[in-house]
């Protein structure tokens, strides 16, 4: 559907994409090299929706945490609609609640859990209309004994 000759390093399709609520849409690139070798990449699919649900990032530090340790958990929400809030749960408890787009962060641990205990962390955003993404075992820490 598009093609970028005159900008061969950098190109970017950012037109509206139609169809029926529902439907997929599979795409993938294909790069031509100056050998005339053909590359495509990894297929994707896109399906046509009335509104999408915030996308969570959600950092850790580190895979693993020492039982005296503390730590802090981020967790970050976009979405084209804007962000009402984003939430962050240890084990299905909420640890923090915060309001609007800006990063949320909360100091986990010390854990008195048995060496190669994992501990989960889950996060919920919802966008300005309402709608929630929830991010389940969107980061994790096993407890590690020295």
């Amino acid at each position: 559907i598009k093609t970028c000759a005159n900008s061969p390093s950098s190109c970017r399709y950012d037109e509206e994409i139609l169809g029926a609520l529902g439907t997929n849409h599979e795409v993938y690139v294909r790069v031509e090299s100056q050998g005339y070798h053909w590359y495509k990449s990894q297929t994707y699919t896109i399906r046509i929706e009335s509104n999408d649900a915030p996308i969570v990032t959600v950092l850790t530090g580190k895979d693993e945490i020492l039982p005296t340790e503390t730590m802090e958990i981020s967790a970050q929400a976009s979405d084209d609609d804007g962000i009402a809030f984003v939430e962050i749960y240890q084990d299905g408890s909420l640890l923090k609640h915060c309001n609007g787009p800006a990063p949320c962060i909360v100091t986990v641990g010390p854990y008195d859990l048995p060496d190669g205990s994992v501990v989960t962390f889950d996060v919920t955003a919802e966008d300005l209309q309402g709608l929630q993404t929830d991010a389940t075992a969107a980061g994790t820490l096993t407890v590690r004994h020295l």
